[in-house]
């Protein structure tokens, strides 16, 4: 819930499970105590629901599958090395048609001459995966 001192870490990039705290205060908190990157892991509660967030620091996000893998591999010895790279754009036009689940899709059934959106976007960070946020 509160930044890490100054010195916390020198250069690492520290894991973090998802939680109830801020996903990107999280971040924050890490990098406040020294970390250069941030590895969010969802728990069982979250699945493999991934959110994109702006993240103070070098971040990805990861599911529960590669979560429960990293911390196994974490968990078996010390002196582990890992990178953060850059990202690859997907440009993919069979998405393009797709809505987020928790958007608007026109009239509304108490008030029927009310039709909204206007506009509308996909809205989510994955909108092509289920549960997004």
């Amino acid at each position: 819930m509160n930044p890490y001192p100054a010195g916390t870490w020198t250069n690492e990039i520290v894991v973090c499970d998802r939680g109830t705290n801020a996903r990107v205060d999280k971040s924050a908190n890490v990098a406040a105590g020294g970390a250069k990157g941030f590895v969010l892991a969802n728990t069982a509660e979250q699945g493999e629901s991934l959110s994109m967030d702006p993240h103070s620091i070098p971040a990805i996000h990861i599911g529960v599958a590669d979560g429960d893998l990293l911390r196994a591999w974490l968990d078996s010895g010390s002196g582990h090395m890992a990178t953060l790279s850059g990202t690859i754009k997907e440009v993919n036009t069979n998405f393009g048609d797709i809505m987020a689940s928790f958007s608007s899709r026109g009239a509304n059934r108490a008030l029927p001459d009310i039709i909204k959106p206007d506009v509308s976007a996909a809205g989510g960070g994955d909108h092509r995966s289920p549960g997004c946020e």
